[in-house]
C-alpha cells in the first residue's frame, strides 16, 4: 500500500501558501505516495493542479481586508458558529474517513491561530487512536514578528507536545527561523531547513524570442492594484520606451484591470496571470514584484536583477524583511511602498541597469524535492507500524 498523506491549508488573502504546497504534493506523487490535500480557502481551479492530486474544498473563507482581523464566508458574509460548525464535522470525517500517515499542517500552529478549532481535534485524535501517524508542520522562511509571548509560548507547548517535525522552507544559510521566532531553540529538534521550494512544472517552457524589458508582476493579486497602477505611470512617463508586461494576479478586481488596461500605453501588455512567469522572469531585463515567497523563489532560480515593493500593510512584516535581505545580498533594489512614485520606480530602474548579480550568491533551491523525501520518510514509517500493529 502506498503511504498516504494528508495536507491542510488556509489561504485567506494571497494564493502562496496553496502554490506552495501544490508544488510539495506534486513532488510527493513522483514519490510514488498517495496524497490527499484539505483546503479552507477559495478555489483556485486556475492554478496547475496534478490529476492524481486529492483536492478536497472545505466550506471557503478568507480575510474581508489586509488586516486580517475579519474572516468571511464565500458571499462574503461574517463566520457564524453554524458555518464553522459544519466546517468542523466535513474536516474531521474526512479525516476519519482517510487516517493519514502523516498528517501536515501548512502555517499552523505559528499561524491561522483562528482555525485552531478544527485542527486541534485532529491532533487529538492521533495522539488517541493513530499514534502512529506522524505529525508534520510546513512553513515558509519568514514568519511576521508580531506574535505576544503568550502566543510564542502555546506554540512552543503545540510543537513539542502534538509534532514531530517543523520543515522550515528556506536555506538557514540565508535567513534561520530564529530572526522571526523567538522560541525557535525550545524547539530546536524538531527543526528540519528544506531549501525554497520551486515548482519544476513552472520551469518547463522556452524563454520567449521576443522578451519584455520588465516584467511587473503582483502576486495573487488582493493587493496589487496600486503597484501595477504605478508601474503603468512610469511606463507613460518613461523617455526610454522599454516593452513593459503587467501581470496582475488572478485576484486583482476586474473592474480595476478593466480600468488599467485603459490607461495602458501600447508598449505595456496588461494580462491577469500567466503559467509562463518563470521563462518570462528568465529572459527579461527587470522584474518588479512585491516580495512575497513564490515570487522571491523564482526570482532566485532565475538569477534576475530585481525591485521590490513589498506587501507591508497592517502587521505584515515577512515582505519587508525579504526585501531587506535581498537588497543585502546585492541582487535586488527594495522600494518601501509608501515611497512607491513613478518617479522613484523610474530611477530605481535605472539603477537595477547598471546592477550585476553577484556571481557567489547562491541558496539552496531543492526544497520542494527535501520536503517530499522527509514527508514521505515519516509516513513510511507510521504505514510500516500500522501493518506490523
Amino acid at each position: 500500500m502506498k503511504p498516504k498523506v494528508l495536507f491542510y491549508v488556509q489561504h485567506l488573502l494571497g494564493t502562496g501558501h496553496y502554490v506552495r504546497t501544490l508544488a510539495i504534493a506534486h513532488a510527493l506523487l513522483k514519490q510514488n505516495c498517495e496524497v490527499h490535500l484539505v483546503s479552507g480557502g477559495q478555489a483556485l481551479p486556475n492554478l496547475p493542479h496534478d490529476p492524481d492530486l486529492n483536492i478536497h474544498q472545505l466550506p471557503p473563507c478568507r480575510a474581508e481586508d489586509i488586516t486580517f482581523k475579519t474572516l468571511v464566508d464565500e458571499k462574503g458574509q461574517p463566520l457564524t458558529d453554524t458555518w464553522w460548525a459544519k466546517r468542523r464535522k466535513i474536516l474531521f470525517e474526512l479525516f476519519l474517513q482517510l487516517k493519514p500517515d502523516a498528517f501536515v499542517t501548512e502555517l499552523f500552529p505559528f499561524g491561522r491561530h483562528a482555525f485552531r478549532s478544527e485542527i486541534t481535534p485532529l491532533l487529538e485524535y492521533i495522539k488517541d487512536h493513530l499514534p502512529q501517524t506522524r505529525t508534520l508542520c510546513s512553513i515558509r522562511d519568514i514568519l511576521n514578528m508580531n506574535k505576544a509571548p503568550s502566543r510564542t509560548s502555546e506554540i512552543k507547548e503545540i510543537i513539542n507536545t502534538d509534532y514531530d517535525l517543523v520543515l522550515v522552507h528556506g536555506d538557514e544559510s540565508f535567513i534561520g527561523l530564529e530572526e522571526t521566532f523567538l522560541g525557535t531553540s525550545a524547539i530546536s529538534d524538531k527543526i528540519l531547513y528544506t531549501g525554497y521550494v520551486t515548482d519544476e512544472r513552472r520551469y518547463t517552457s522556452t524563454p520567449s524570442t521576443q522578451p519584455e524589458d520588465i516584467i511587473v508582476s503582483a502576486g495573487g493579486g488582493s493587493v496589487g492594484m496600486r503597484l501595477c497602477r504605478i508601474a503603468i505611470e512610469a511606463a507613460t512617463l518613461s523617455l526610454k520606451k522599454r516593452r513593459w508586461r503587467i501581470i496582475t494576479g488572478l485576484n486583482f478586481p476586474m473592474d480595476d484591470f478593466e480600468a488599467l488596461s485603459k490607461k495602458a500605453p501600447e508598449h505595456v501588455i496588461l494580462e491577469r496571470y500567466t503559467q509562463n512567469l518563470p521563462s518570462l522572469l528568465k529572459s527579461c531585463k527587470i522584474s518588479i514584484s512585491q516580495a512575497g515567497y513564490n515570487t522571491v523563489t523564482e526570482l532566485l532560480e532565475n538569477r534576475t536583477k530585481a525591485i521590490l515593493v513589498p506587501f507591508s500593510s497592517g502587521t505584515e512584516t515577512e515582505q519587508t524583511l525579504r526585501a531587506q535581505l535581498m537588497e543585502k545580498a546585492g541582487i535586488a533594489l527594495h522600494i518601501p511602498p509608501h515611497k512607491l512614485t513613478p518617479q522613484n520606480l523610474l530611477e530605481a530602474l535605472e539603477s537595477s541597469e547598471r546592477m550585476t548579480y553577484p556571481k557567489n550568491f547562491s541558496v539552496d533551491l531543492n526544497g520542494a524535492y527535501r520536503s517530499a523525501r522527509l514527508i514521505m520518510a515519516e509516513a513510511e514509517i507510521a504505514a510500516y507500524q500500522r501493518i506490523a500493529s
